[in-house]
């Protein structure tokens, strides 16, 4: 059985008996068994990478708790149908793009879990603002020369957007070295980037820009959930 196949166990409800409800399954990914019959080039690629197997598992689970969380046969279950059965349609257009794929992958976590931080590359960008108006991004770096992008500072991050609107979208750039600003960042960034920064976007719009190490929640908490009261 194909990597396809399985995914679409999980699309069309077919949990109880289906392999997405093995516990080793959702511990190890895709047995070797299964990848070995791979039909696709995106079948191929992730049986070929064990980070987008274990996406593949994680995304399964997360879609599985979606449907539970829906009642047989009301609205809100078709739409999610619907919408992973798109979702398929685009990852499977990744082919074998292992980056293409792994975004595919995260984008739709994040749309499963609202509040999770999708990790967003520079070059993705234009098309996540296209389709989110209202959105929280931060910009930082894992390089040892900002000294202000810090674990801790992305854990504050994640806490305070938790709690946003389900209709704001919420993602990070960490990009090494930000001395090569990509052009696709500018205009989050505006004429003086300062990493780390916050942006925040309403409308379509950056409405606030809030840079350096976040130390207080509260005040950061404060900050961006002003944006987005009526």
């Amino acid at each position: 059985m194909s990597v396809n196949t399985l995914s679409r166990y999980s699309t069309l409800l077919i949990l109880s008996a289906g392999l997405w409800a093995s516990p080793a399954l959702a511990q190890t990914g895709l047995p070797a068994a299964q990848c070995g019959r791979a039909a696709t080039p995106s079948e191929g690629a992730l049986c070929a990478n064990p980070q987008l197997r274990a996406l593949d598992a994680e995304l399964a689970e997360a879609y599985h708790h979606a449907l539970a969380a829906t009642a047989k046969g009301s609205t809100g279950r078709q739409e999610l149908i619907a919408e992973q059965r798109q979702w398929l349609a685009m990852r499977d257009a990744c082919k074998a793009d292992a980056g293409c794929l792994a975004a595919a992958y995260r984008e739709r976590l994040a749309q499963l879990h609202p509040g999770a931080v999708l990790e967003l590359s520079p070059l993705a960008l234009p098309q996540f603002l296209a389709k989110h108006p209202d959105a929280v991004i931060q910009l930082t770096s894992q390089s040892p020369g900002c000294t202000y992008c810090t674990d801790q500072d992305r854990r504050t991050f994640a806490e305070v957007v938790a709690h946003l609107p389900a209709h704001v979208a919420i993602a990070r750039i960490e990009w090494t070295p930000w001395y090569l600003f990509p052009k696709e960042t500018a205009s989050l960034t505006g004429s003086m980037p300062g990493i780390p920064m916050i942006a925040i976007l309403r409308d379509g719009k950056v409405v606030d820009r809030i840079s350096g190490a976040q130390i207080d929640p509260a005040s950061l908490s404060q900050a961006i959930t002003s944006v987005f009261r009526e």
